[in-house]
């Protein structure tokens, strides 16, 4: 029986929309490899990497294979190679990226090769095309569907969550990040009672906040049994805090986390991070419920914890506009 996998491919170098037909036109033609569904054609800004660089057009499809992920993955570097792919500078332009992101619903850890790919839930380049195709397939490591990890992006204000991180000075770490993302720092403050603590600039939505410890999180996923689903009902005591984020920070830093007592959806929903920065636990392994997405580190690598996180933050905000019909209509069928 075969597999299904999904691919997520960009280009912004040399002529992007050839590469990208050049590579569709080659998966088409292995023969043992079947294109079952592809996207639109996005455009969006480079991240991270030298600067200037031109923007990327990205796309995704679905893909039936028989070959095992290791070989699949072969397959994909050699189209690569073919296209003059470079791998000399991380994050450099090239002119073909190949990213094997989901293969079935395993999760796997090798040398070179990571599935679901680490970075695809903080991605809005990688799932805007794949919600275009396949919305509601969930990703393993969130036990989310793709439909509702794009629409956490969506989310406002954003909020990332310094999670216990292994490391000789957590509490500088996490200021780096504040300084490096522009966060806003939401730690409890007991001075924050008789003063507006938040300052948003209601001109910039993309502006995000920053949490560090571990006990609102805790809370949030213990008392919470439909935690991180936004379709649920909202409680009547929270229900104006997707409209009006200001009074929901407010309400939660100066009032904090609800009583035991309380019910379960009393919690406010904005504090649920959109992503989680840690190095507790399996680095992949499938929730027991849902939960958000997390980057996971190495102990001790705080210079890899800021680029990244920056990198993260900047991928979950970015543009990504539709830049032109399907690739390849000749010969690939988009059902």
């Amino acid at each position: 029986m075969p597999h299904t996998a999904y691919v997520s491919l960009g280009s912004n170098l040399g002529d992007r929309r050839a590469h990208l037909n050049q590579a569709l036109q080659s998966l088409n033609s292995h023969p043992n490899l079947k294109l079952a569904r592809i996207s639109r054609i996005y455009e969006t800004p480079a991240i991270g990497g030298p600067e200037n660089q031109n923007a990327f057009l990205n796309a995704a499809v679905e893909l039936q294979t028989m070959l095992a992920p290791v070989d699949l993955l072969a397959v994909l570097q050699a189209i690569e190679h073919q296209a003059g792919r470079q791998r000399i500078v991380r994050w450099d332009a090239r002119t073909l990226d190949l990213d094997l992101l989901l293969y079935d619903d395993i999760i796997l850890v090798l040398p070179d090769l990571v599935i679901p790919h680490p970075r695809l839930a903080l991605r809005r380049f990688i799932l805007v095309p794949l919600a275009e195709i396949a919305p509601n397939i969930i990703e393993p490591n969130t036990g989310l569907s793709i439909q509702h990890l794009l629409r956490n992006l969506d989310v406002r204000p954003s909020v990332f969550l310094f999670d216990r991180y292994e490391t000789p000075d957590p509490e500088a770490l996490y200021r780096e990040l504040v300084i490096q993302t522009g966060a806003l720092d939401l730690r409890p403050d007991p001075s924050l009672t008789n003063r507006d603590p938040f300052q948003l600039d209601p001109t910039s939505p993309n502006r995000w906040l920053a949490r560090n410890g571990t006990y609102e999180y805790e809370i949030l996923i213990g008392r919470t049994p439909t935690y991180y689903n936004p379709d649920s009902p909202p409680h009547p005591r929270t229900e104006r805090i997707p409209r009006d984020p200001t009074f929901a920070l407010q309400n939660f830093l100066i009032e904090g986390p609800r009583a035991p007592s309380d019910p379960p959806h009393t919690l406010p929903t904005f504090p649920y991070p959109t992503f989680v920065i840690t190095n507790v636990g399996s680095r992949h392994s499938k929730p027991v419920k849902p939960r958000p997405p997390r980057l996971w580190f190495p102990p001790n690598s705080p210079e890899l914890v800021v680029t990244e996180t920056v990198a993260a933050c900047l991928a979950a905000h970015a543009s990504c506009e539709p830049g032109a019909d399907p690739p390849c209509p000749d010969t690939v069928h988009a059902l």
